[in-house]
């Protein structure tokens, strides 16, 4: 009691957390931040206190237990926790303290992960048929400092009244836990192993790994609740959820690594070989063809049997369950029963052909088909994919006045709110939404559309797209990763070649496809990353001699620019708008060096490029692009990252080279806060936060290396760097570049030993290029970068270095990349 009575006399004060949802309070110090997050029945409240990217902090995780479980297993589940860990886990103890008012059994441990060494203090509740768990954590060499701060917040925790709307909200909540429950999950790899072995199937991973962030969304609420995966995944493969601790043939194979971060869908043998993956997790557009793709690539795997002597319609079906939609197609063709145009309908809408399925669902109804409700609702979705609202609105509208009360009309509400979405008006698609999950509890349109109350994306104000998704990015998202690197000496021919289909590529308007544009809709304002790639593919296209279609894509950016007045792009977690200045300001430099524009006209752009940097810079530091890890509560603290701050510094020193006014305080600040983040051996660290000297170096150095050629190049362009530093900074990424190269064509980011991500690999070895063409010519690091660079080359002759970022991104940063490479003749 003594203890206890010490934390409380701790100053806390300013904010308590009252959820009456799951029946807790706990107070939140000034300047904390707070994440929920919520998976199937398990919820985490996450209090991190300023400067703490989740390393340090608090958190409050409930969890569903078995009818009369004690607090008993808790325990045992730490245990069985800590032995699977081995040797990562150390000094364990079990403990106890008081914790609301009553003793509070737990573990205390020391836990070592590849961003260091943890200290973990964890406290066990049993309260309401649920498990309550309690814990603190902190770097082991901040420990001492920040535990009496840390356990002062866990001692304010109580039990809190749960009132009867935080009874109905548990009841959603339950709900959500049911969507994903309709395909047979695997325990663990081997257990899918065994059955993709015996079934003749692959088995589908899939990786939900958004730790740290308040995201709702996952593909269990999205992707498999769609009735077509479902029915693929059931005939042809075995699904499996990946967690971080998870071991196996696949986890070695792929080589994931506890930082590992993304989403993804990975297919896999038995034996654990790779076969095909996509970051696409959450889009039934692309998940769907990328299962068909990975079954035609694989007909060793063919699952569930087709019986023999069934009648073509029955068979057709069949086929459809398993993905053979031509086949069946085929099949259908000359067959005009009500039964036959419906499956007709859906292949055709499987294919994305929207009119096609439209004119068989009418077929369909001359032909007598007495499903009315289901035709409508059908009828409807194809509508609003093909943008005639009002008339799936009517539709819907019948279905739900004459069908009152069957599952059709709970299906027909659920798309009724979607369409309320498009039309802006949220607040009715929340109340149709909630009415049908409380009414409906048992409809699988009731488990979705609580997963839609629950959704991140609900709340953002932007009215979703639901079109038809623009043919070339599916198409570039389903280009997988098909390796055809050149040696060394052949690398003016990959330059070749390259540049041959960039021009190729290039669209209309002077811009190239990025996979962001999958999701991206009109009011949420140009797209960074778009508009960040037709920088690059500008840059490169000037290196290589090709003023024209240079010019095509200048007129694009200085349109983006200007369109940007009007609708200013969104920021959500990640603020991309630094690296979209710094691309779109360098190539604004080449272009007025190249002669493609009046400087008046490029001049006006660039202040406007150069103002929004100044706006989004951090006061006394550089940028970043980490915003909040909580669209609905605060933003993290404010804080400088290395390698955007080495970007925005590239371009603002290009700028100035031009004449293009750039004000000292924004490039000398930010080059103070680049030098501090600069240790002794010359590697950089990942984030300095605001007013504050102090650096927190997330990976170790093997993870941290490969941003130093970038952050020295950015210093020596802007005189705060020397010769020696450069050459230091190419030799230590040069020595740890295989871990990098291994992350080569993945989807899951930082799967790396130390954090290592796929999606910056080719910013490292362009920086690394235009690094070593700084410096006095040599062969050796030459011809190294060249290596890395060449086993980027697909066969078709463009560069990628993850499928996240696409096809023209990667070629764009190659193309720059071999330029610098070939600039200086090496003796």
């Amino acid at each position: 009691m003594l203890l206890a009575t010490l934390l409380l006399a701790l100053p806390l004060a300013n904010d308590v957390h009252l959820d009456e949802v799951h029946g807790f309070r706990i107070e939140v110090p000034d300047g904390w931040t707070r994440t929920e997050r919520e998976l199937g029945e398990e919820f985490t409240l996450s209090l991190l206190p300023p400067g703490s990217i989740g390393e340090l902090g608090v958190s409050v995780t409930v969890l569903a237990l078995e009818k009369g479980a004690t607090v008993e297993a808790l325990l045992e589940l730490a245990r069985a926790k800590v032995e699977e860990g081995g040797e990562a886990f150390s000094e364990y103890e079990e403990w106890e303290t008081e914790i609301a008012g009553r003793s509070a059994p737990g573990v205390r441990a020391l836990f070592r992960a590849p961003a260091g060494e943890f200290r973990i203090v964890q406290s066990y509740l049993v309260e309401g048929g649920h498990g309550w768990l309690l814990q603190r954590h902190a770097p082991v060499d901040d420990w001492e400092e920040r535990a009496r701060e840390l356990e002062a917040v866990a001692a304010t925790f109580a039990f809190a009244e749960i009132t009867d709307e935080g009874l109905a909200e548990r009841r959603i909540d339950r709900l959500v836990a049911r969507c994903g429950s309709e395909v047979e999950w695997a325990d663990d790899w081997e257990d899918a192993s065994e059955r993709a072995r015996e079934e003749g199937r692959l088995v589908l991973v899939v990786a939900s790994l958004l730790s740290g962030f308040s995201i709702a969304d996952n593909p269990r609420t999205a992707l498999f609740t769609d009735e077509d995966v479902i029915e693929l995944v059931g005939e042809r493969f075995v699904p499996l959820w990946y967690e971080r601790d998870m071991t196996g043939a696949f986890v070695d194979a792929y080589g994931l690594s506890p930082t590992a971060f993304g989403q993804a869908l990975v297919l896999a043998t038995p034996d654990g070989e790779v076969v095909l993956q996509t970051r696409e997790a959450m889009s039934v557009e692309v998940a769907y063809p990328f299962l068909r793709e990975g079954l035609a690539r694989h007909p060793e795997a063919p699952g569930r049997s087709v019986p023999a002597g069934l009648a073509p319609l029955e068979r057709a079906r069949r086929m459809v369950a398993r993905g053979e939609l031509e086949p069946a197609l085929e099949l259908l063709d000359g067959r005009g029963s009500a039964g036959a145009h419906r499956l007709r309908a859906r292949i055709l809408r499987l294919l994305r052909r929207g009119p096609g399925a439209l004119e068989a669902l009418a077929a369909a109804r001359e032909a007598g088909d007495p499903d009315e409700a289901g035709r409508l609702v059908e009828e409807a979705d194809l509508l609003i994919r093909g943008g005639f609202v009002d008339e799936a609105a009517r539709a819907l509208d019948r279905v739900l006045a004459e069908h009152a009360g069957t599952e059709e009309a709970a299906r027909a509400a659920l798309t009724r709110g979607l369409v309320e979405l498009i039309e802006g008006d949220p607040g009715s698609a929340k109340r149709r939404w909630r009415e049908l999950a409380l009414e409906r509890p048992e409809s699988r349109w009731a488990w979705q559309a609580a997963a839609a109350l629950r959704s991140t994306v609900l709340d953002l104000g932007v009215r979703p797209d639901l079109g038809w998704p623009d043919e070339a990015v599916i198409a570039d998202l389903l280009a997988f990763p098909d390796p055809a690197p050149l040696p060394p000496e052949r690398d003016a021919e990959a330059a070749r070649i390259a540049l041959e289909w960039l021009l190729a590529a290039q669209r209309p308007d002077g811009s190239w496809l990025c996979p962001t544009e999958l999701s991206t809709v009109p009011e949420m304002g140009p797209d960074p990353f778009v508009d960040a790639i037709c920088a690059l593919g500008l840059r490169a296209l000037l290196r290589h001699g090709e003023e024209e279609a240079a010019g095509r894509a200048l007129e694009f950016l200085l349109a983006s620019i200007a369109r940007r007045e009007q609708t200013p792009p969104m920021v959500f977690y990640m603020d991309y708008m630094t690296w979209s200045d710094a691309m779109m300001l360098g190539a604004l430099a080449d272009g007025l060096e190249a002669g493609l524009a009046d400087e008046e006209r490029l001049g006006r752009a660039a202040s406007a490029l150069v103002a929004d940097l100044a706006g989004r810079q951090v006061r006394d530091g550089g940028w970043s692009y980490y915003v909040t890890n909580d669209l609905g509560g605060a933003g993290v603290p404010a804080q400088t990252i290395s390698f955007t701050t080495a970007g925005a510094i590239l371009g603002l020193v290009r700028a100035r080279e031009v004449g293009f006014p750039v004000p000292d305080a924004v490039l000398d600040t930010a080059v103070s806060a680049l030098e501090r983040m600069r240790d002794e051996d010359g590697v950089f660290a990942y984030f300095l936060y605001r007013d504050a000297d102090e650096v927190t170096r997330v990976t170790a150095a093997p993870g941290a290396v490969g941003r130093g050629p970038a952050c020295e190049l950015a210093l020596l362009r802007a005189g705060r760097s020397a010769p020696d530093r450069l050459l230091g900074a190419l030799e230590l990424f040069l020595e740890h570049a295989p871990l990098y190269s291994a992350e080569q064509g993945k989807v899951v980011m930082h799967a790396g030993p130390h954090g290592q991500g796929c999606h910056y690999l080719l910013f490292d070895y362009a920086h690394a290029a235009l690094a070593q063409s700084a410096l006095p010519a040599d062969r050796r690091i030459r011809a190294r970068i060249l290596e890395l660079v060449l086993d980027c080359r697909q066969a078709d002759g463009s560069f990628l270095d993850t499928p996240i970022l696409g096809h023209p991104y990667g070629t764009a940063m190659a193309l720059i990349a071999l330029d610098a490479l070939a600039e200086e003749e090496v003796e």
